[in-house]
C-alpha cells in the first residue's frame, strides 16, 4: 500500500497560492468601480435624454398660444409680447395689451380655453374660447408661424383680443 504522505515522484509539488485574499479583494474592487462607472454612464445618458425631452416640451404652436393667454391671465404683458412675431409685437405694445385685456376683464376674470389646433407645414391655427366670470364668451383664433427658434404668433383670423 502506498504511503499517502509520500509525494509522487512524477508530480511536482505545488505551492499553496499566496495572497489569494488580496487578489480576490483587488478583483472585487475593480468590479465595483466598473459597475459604478457603468451605472454613472447610464444615469448620464438617461438624464441627458430627459433634458432633451423636457426642453422640447412646451415649444409647439398650441403651447406657445397657450402661454400667450396664460401670460395675459397673469397680467404679465411683457411676457405675452414675447410670444408675438416682431411685426405683431410692434402693433401690440404692453399698454395696448393691458388696455384690451382689462376691457375683457370688465366682466370678471378671463379664462382662455383652446378649442382646436391645426398645423400645416410651418403654419398653425388655434381656435380659442375666451370666457369671463359673468359668462360672456368670445371666440377668437391665433395664427402662428414656425421660425428657426420657435413658433411665433403672427396674426389672427378674427382678433387676438376680441372687443367686448
Amino acid at each position: 500500500m502506498p504511503n499517502p504522505y509520500r509525494s509522487d515522484p512524477y508530480r511536482l509539488p505545488v505551492a499553496p497560492p499566496r495572497n489569494l485574499g488580496l487578489r480576490r479583494g483587488v478583483l472585487v474592487f475593480i468590479a465595483a468601480v466598473a459597475t459604478v462607472c457603468a451605472l454613472w454612464a447610464c444615469f448620464l445618458a438617461v438624464s441627458s435624454a430627459m433634458l432633451n425631452v423636457l426642453s422640447l416640451a412646451g415649444t409647439g404652436p398650441a403651447d406657445i398660444a397657450d402661454s400667450f393667454y396664460d401670460a395675459l391671465e397673469e397680467h404679465d404683458y411683457e411676457k405675452a409680447r414675447s410670444y408675438l412675431a416682431p411685426q405683431l409685437r410692434d402693433a401690440f405694445t404692453v399698454e395696448r395689451l393691458r388696455t384690451e385685456w382689462e376691457q375683457l376683464e370688465a366682466g370678471g376674470r378671463v379664462v382662455a380655453i383652446m378649442e382646436s389646433v391645426t398645423v400645416e407645414n410651418d403654419t398653425a391655427h388655434t381656435n380659442w374660447l375666451l370666457r369671463t366670470d359673468d359668462n360672456r364668451s368670445y371666440h377668437t383664433s391665433v395664427v402662428l408661424e414656425k421660425t428657426p427658434d420657435s413658433w411665433k404668433i403672427t396674426g389672427s383670423e378674427s382678433q387676438i383680443l376680441p372687443s367686448p
